[in-house]
């Protein structure tokens, strides 16, 4: 469901950590990501409220410039990402639909 709700928008799934995902977008179609998004955490809650009313998506989305690339040892190498900008975004507040305050800029979005 992830990766075909975040296709439009150029998204890949970086990793799966637990319960959460790291997906990454290209900065030019940051106003589309939130859109995907946005639909992503309305089908997911949906489906996970399924099995049990109380669960629901979190979404946390930033921007910024990241370093991308195959890392780890000789033969176990995955695609990650690494960067200030992700550490900040993982350290927002927990909420339904939260936005780093670089992102809310870029679209417009503070007063």
């Amino acid at each position: 469901m992830v990766a075909q709700s975040i296709r439009r928008s150029e998204g890949r799934v970086i990793k799966v950590l637990g319960d959460g995902i790291v997906i990454a977008f290209p900065v030019s179609q940051a106003r589309f990501a939130v859109e995907d998004l946005r639909c992503l955490q309305e089908r997911g809650t949906n489906l996970w409220q399924l099995f049990d009313r109380r669960c629901r998506i979190q979404v946390k989305v930033g921007i910024g410039c990241v370093i991308s690339g195959s890392f780890g040892p000789p033969g176990q190498e995955h695609e990650d990402i690494y960067g200030d900008a992700l550490n900040r975004m993982f350290k927002l507040p927990a909420g339904d639909f939260v936005l780093t305050p670089a992102l809310a800029a870029e679209l417009g979005l503070l007063e």
